[in-house]
């Protein structure tokens, strides 16, 4: 499986590589990116940061990187291909979001040290481990995406900051 996880300028987002072992992952950042390439990973340029047509852009970059799904992890990409989930669908592309993904956005910044990635209601990774319970929760919502958990242990979505771009 090929998947395109936004946020390649942050670093942060090498943190969620531990999720995806054995897939290629293309890591996107925007505005000139360093092209490089190593066994985990290929880091690209998603071109200019275009607020308005981020669906778009996101698309079609899945489309150039052959991408089966994608993970997008700027708050502002997160509501865009949430709206157009439909779209990726129709290109056999995977969006790992929850369904409702305006509503796990987080209120505040919050620093990447619990963090889990989910698909299809299962976990794939936990920084930490999961308890019992975040186990039990995660599965009853059928989360889907990366997510960490804020101080009063709900689950967030994994975002980095767009300031910069």
């Amino acid at each position: 499986m090929t998947v395109l996880i936004t946020g390649g300028h942050s670093p942060r987002t090498f943190k969620l590589l531990k999720a995806f072992p054995g897939n290629q992952i293309v890591l996107g950042g925007y505005g000139e990116m360093p092209s490089m390439q190593t066994d985990e990973y290929r880091l690209v340029s998603l071109g200019k940061f275009l607020p308005d047509a981020l669906a778009h852009q996101l698309l079609q970059s899945c489309l150039d990187y052959d991408a089966d799904a994608i993970l997008p992890v700027l708050a502002e990409e997160i509501l865009a291909v949430a709206q157009a989930a439909v779209l990726f669908d129709e290109f056999g592309i995977t969006v790992l979001l929850p369904v409702d993904a305006e509503s796990y956005l987080p209120a505040v910044d919050l620093p990447a040290t619990n963090w889990s990635v989910w698909m299809n209601g299962q976990p794939v990774a936990a920084v930490p481990e999961l308890s019992e319970a975040q186990f039990d929760l995660g599965r009853s919502l059928k989360l889907q995406g990366a997510f960490q958990l804020d101080p009063q242990e709900r689950f967030t979505l994994f975002t980095v900051s767009a300031n910069g771009l």
